[in-house]
């Protein structure tokens, strides 16, 4: 079952706890594209194969602190059978 609600003006509302598939039949020209991407927050790695290609497009003033990509786990020492 398909459950849509609507406001009074018959648009439909948002449900903040769902997400949405990007209808791009619905776009009318590149602009509404550049807007999509946009708010989709994408980056790239600083240490990407096409970094220097991409070099161009990126916001360099304003770079994305990373953390540590793998923790390291501490495990339990282990008894020695006797």
């Amino acid at each position: 079952m398909i459950e849509l609600a609507s406001t009074m003006v018959g648009e439909q509302t948002i449900d903040p706890t769902k997400a949405y598939l990007v209808d791009f039949s619905k776009m009318q020209n590149v602009n509404d594209l550049v807007l999509v991407l946009s708010a989709l927050g994408i980056s790239i790695q600083g240490n990407h194969p096409f970094i220097n290609e991409l070099k161009p497009f990126l916001n360099l003033n304003n770079p994305i602190q990373l953390g540590p990509q793998i923790k390291e786990v501490q495990l339990p020492k282990l008894k020695k059978a006797e």
